[in-house]
C-alpha cells in the first residue's frame, strides 16, 4: 500500500494539472489524494528507518561470538492498538525464550529473543539456537535456529508449552487482506472515473 496509493496520487496530480478544468469537488478531490500520498511516503519510509536501524543493531551483535543455547518456550505477547479514530485491532507478536548458559559461571540464564508476527511454535523444526551477546549480556538477539522445511511435519515440543489463540492471528490477518483488496478495488474505481 505505500507503493500502490503514492503511486495512484501522484498520478492524480499529474492529472490534475494537466486539466485543470472541472468542477471545484473534483479538483479538491484530487488535490488531497496529491497531497495524500506524501503521508504514506513518509509512514513508509519512517518504518523503513525504523527496520534498518533494527538491522544494523542485530548486524552489531552478531560480530560478537555466539553462545549455544536451548529454545525453552514460545510466548505470545497480545497488545490492542487503536489508530487516531479509535479503531482497535488486535495485534499478537511471538517470541523465543533461550536458556543460554553463562560460558563463566554456568548457571543458567534466560533471553528473550526479538519480535515476530508468525506463530513460531509451528515453525520451529529444533530447539537450537545461537545467542549473540554484547559482553556485558545487556542486549542480546537469537539467530541461527531453525525452521521446518515443511509445514506437515510434526511440532517440536518445547520445555515449557503454551496454548496459543491461533485462530486470533488467522482472523486478523484475513481481516487485513480483505481491507487491502477493497482498497485496491477502490483505487481501480476511482482511477476508472477519473481517466473515462
Amino acid at each position: 500500500m505505500f507503493v500502490i496509493f503514492p503511486l495512484w496520487a501522484y498520478i492524480t496530480g499529474l492529472y490534475l494539472i494537466s486539466s485543470i478544468g472541472g468542477n471545484a469537488g473534483m479538483l479538491l478531490l484530487r488535490a488531497v489524494m496529491f497531497l495524500g500520498g506524501f503521508v504514506f511516503l513518509y509512514i513508509g519510509l519512517m518504518s523503513y528507518r525504523k527496520a534498518a536501524a533494527a538491522r544494523k543493531e542485530r548486524q552489531r551483535l552478531k560480530q560478537f561470538p555466539p553462545v549455544k543455547g536451548t529454545i525453552v518456550e514460545v510466548r505470545q505477547d497480545v497488545s490492542v492498538k487503536a489508530d487516531d479514530y479509535s479503531v482497535s485491532q488486535k495485534v499478537i507478536r511471538y517470541y523465543m525464550i533461550v536458556k543460554i548458559y553463562d560460558p563463566e559461571t554456568m548457571m543458567p540464564r534466560l533471553v528473550k529473543s526479538e519480535y515476530y508476527s508468525e506463530p513460531l511454535h509451528r515453525l520451529l523444526g529444533d530447539t537450537k539456537a545461537n545467542v549473540y551477546q554484547e559482553p556485558n549480556g545487556w542486549k542480546a538477539t537469537v539467530d541461527d535456529f531453525v525452521l521446518k522445511k515443511n509445514s506437515r511435519e510434526p511440532d517440536i515440543k518445547l520445555e515449557n508449552m503454551v496454548i496459543y489463540d491461533v485462530a486470533a492471528g488467522k482472523e486478523n490477518r484475513f481481516l487485513g487482506i480483505l481491507g487491502k483488496a477493497a482498497i485496491v478495488v477502490l483505487i481501480i474505481w476511482m482511477l476508472v472515473k477519473f481517466f473515462l
